[in-house]
């Protein structure tokens, strides 16, 4: 997996968009900014927190695609921390080589189907 690379397709696929879509679709953060470090996303005023900004860096994506490459199953949303991870699963998810599946979940005693995103 060549992180530069999917980091510089991330920054042209954003340029061309206006929102940042989360994994399960939701369009609920404008793209504000992309540079060659960062993603300034605003988040819509329906977010329960104050500060609707929300800085994803390079260093959060390459983090990401790391643990992706570790987990061979996927990612979900709680296996990153803070509320970063639905934009950077959601991101990466607009890229070709990344897939998002729907896996069975064992948890608390019940079956559930979550979503993972994938590398393929």
């Amino acid at each position: 997996m060549d992180k530069e690379r999917i980091w510089n397709d991330i920054q042209k696929v954003l340029i061309r968009c206006s929102v940042a879509p989360t994994m399960h679709n939701q369009e609920d953060a404008e793209v504000v900014e992309v540079s060659n470090e960062y993603i300034h996303l605003k988040l819509k005023e329906k977010t329960r927190t104050k500060n609707r900004d929300l800085i994803l860096t390079k260093v959060d994506f390459i983090k990401t695609l790391t643990k992706l490459e570790e987990k061979r199953e996927g990612l979900r949303r709680k296996d990153l921390n803070g509320r970063k991870a639905r934009y950077l699963l959601g991101i990466l998810n607009l890229l070709p080589e990344f897939q998002v599946v729907d896996r069975e979940v064992f948890e608390k005693g019940q079956s559930r189907n979550k979503k993972f995103l994938v590398y393929i």
